[in-house]
């Protein structure tokens, strides 16, 4: 297939198996969740705009169920892993960096509507478009002492990204109300 996440994802092993190679090399390997935060454009953002169009259209559906799995850590952790790897990581170790929220679809979803006052709906999961969920487990992480401090997220995450689109003026403040 060449849809752009598993050229990523492809690409991402490929570069994990070249280190494997390189036995002079220190290095460790984080495998991020959705990151989401301030100056986030890539992960949650594109749900955000949707919403905003929907707010406009009508009710918003969305593929799958509201049980589908999406693993989710907020930056400021994101970035405190990277660095908590550094001085206590194994060498050559893989570390999942998902937050312990068990966010799904539904979740987010509610958050999302709940902000920009939108109904949503699911269109189930059809035989040929089978929900591929992807459920890190995060414990490796915990095991070197690594602590989140936004254990899960919380509608006033989402809200911050909005906040700083608003205040760069790229996102219409008259949308959030």
């Amino acid at each position: 297939m060449d849809c752009e996440c598993f050229i990523q994802i492809s690409s991402g092993f490929q570069v994990e198996q070249a280190l494997q190679h390189m036995t002079q090399l220190d290095y460790v390997i984080l495998r991020p969740a959705l990151v989401y935060g301030v100056a986030d454009k890539r992960s949650l953002t594109p749900r955000l705009i949707a919403a905003a169009v929907y707010k406009h259209l009508g009710e918003m559906k969305l593929l799958w169920t509201k049980e589908l799995k999406m693993n989710t850590v907020h930056v400021s952790d994101m970035c405190r892993a990277i660095w908590h790897v550094c001085l206590h990581g194994q060498r050559g170790e893989v570390y999942n960096v998902v937050d312990i929220g068990n966010t799904t679809q539904g979740k987010v979803t509610d958050i999302v509507s709940e902000i920009f006052n939108i109904n949503h709906d699911y269109l189930g999961t059809a035989e040929l478009l089978t929900d591929k969920d992807l459920w890190l487990d995060g414990t490796k992480l915990m095991k070197t002492g690594f602590t989140y401090l936004v254990p899960e997220l919380q509608k006033a995450h989402i809200e911050d990204v909005l906040t700083d689109y608003v205040q760069m003026g790229i996102f219409p403040k008259s949308l959030l109300s």
